[in-house]
């Protein structure tokens, strides 16, 4: 008997761990599970370092994702980080402990092949004419024109929300002098970039863990329904939604009820998202299911990019063995 493969990709972020399994089948690898647990590294980062308590944490929810595969059939899987450890000095050490406790290496992903996977898991799942693909995350914004197949069509700005909570924010939500000051810095961020301005897309596509986020806080604010499609935005209730997040008597509910592990970022999130949807005055925005570490896989698999794997519950496909006097026996 033929047993499928199945692969998963496991995601080291600034605020938790997310991964995905996926079988193989006719047509290539299908995601057949998705899943994410808070960890925020922020609070572990001294200086330029990952302090041991932090490596201890990631160990120990890299060891439980690590599990939550095995138990899920998983065959072979990558271990992945981007930005989240990407400027962290003694990453080596990290790399060695994790190795250690879990028999796992981490991948350090670039910006570049970042921006990349993106791009490979979103090109065709949407009308890619006219269309943006954004990716806020912790330590880097990543932004692809999605109807070009040419690199020099993705932007990485090597800056992320938690570099501009650290930068602008002196308590857990800015004020408006500071979402101000966030603006200000992000136009001229993406003025150096030569990020295009409005007129050149109609779509804008979310993608990752804190577009799932931005689209959870929208649902519960417009009081709509959350749906497994297309996730839709409406542009200008995203506007109110944002101007909300400055009243400190609603705000801090709605994260918590719909995204309390990005407390700490959400609201330089909001002002972010609301300057570079602005800058390209798009029609209307849609939060992808796809990113990282779905184009990784297909990246993976193709052998477009190399990365060390793990392996778990060995399969054999051979259904037929040959015995010693020649005759073939079924297993």
């Amino acid at each position: 008997m033929v047993i499928n493969m199945k692969y998963s990709v496991i995601d080291i972020s600034s605020s938790g761990m997310s991964f995905i399994v996926a079988e193989e089948s006719e047509g290539g690898a299908h995601i057949v599970f998705r899943e994410r647990i808070g960890m925020s590294l922020r609070h572990y980062v001294e200086g330029s370092r990952l302090s041991a308590r932090g490596i201890e944490k990631l160990a120990e929810t890299a060891a439980s994702v690590k599990e939550k595969c095995q138990a899920l059939g998983v065959n072979k899987g990558w271990l992945i980080s981007t930005a989240a450890l990407r400027y962290i000095k003694n990453f080596k050490d990290v790399q060695s402990e994790i190795f250690e406790r879990t028999g796992m290496s981490i991948n350090l992903i670039d910006g570049k092949t970042e921006a990349y996977c993106d791009y490979i898991a979103n090109k065709e799942g949407f009308e890619r004419k006219k269309a943006v693909l954004i990716d806020m995350g912790g330590a880097s914004i990543e932004i692809c024109d999605l109807s070009s197949d040419d690199k020099k069509g993705m932007k990485i700005l090597d800056f992320g929300l938690d570099d501009l909570n650290k930068r602008f924010v002196k308590k857990v939500f800015p004020t408006e002098s500071e979402a101000e000051d966030i603006k200000n810095y992000l136009k001229k961020k993406l003025k150096a970039a030569e990020i295009p301005k409005d007129g050149v897309y109609k779509t804008a596509i979310l993608s990752g863990s804190v577009a799932q986020a931005v689209y959870d806080l929208y649902c519960d604010y417009a009081d709509i329904p959350a749906v497994d499609k297309e996730k839709s935005i409406e542009p200008k209730t995203f506007k109110k939604l944002a101007k909300h997040m400055f009243d400190d008597s609603k705000r801090s509910m709605l994260v918590l009820t719909n995204a309390p592990d990005k407390l700490y970022v959400m609201g330089s999130a909001m002002i972010a998202l609301r300057t570079i949807l602005n800058r390209f005055d798009v029609e209307r925005a849609i939060v992808s299911d796809c990113g990282v570490k779905e184009g990784c896989l297909k990246l993976v698999l193709g052998g477009a990019i190399k990365a060390e794997p793990f392996e778990l519950n060995a399969v054999n496909n051979d259904s037929e063995k040959e015995t010693d006097d020649g005759t073939e026996s079924k297993e």
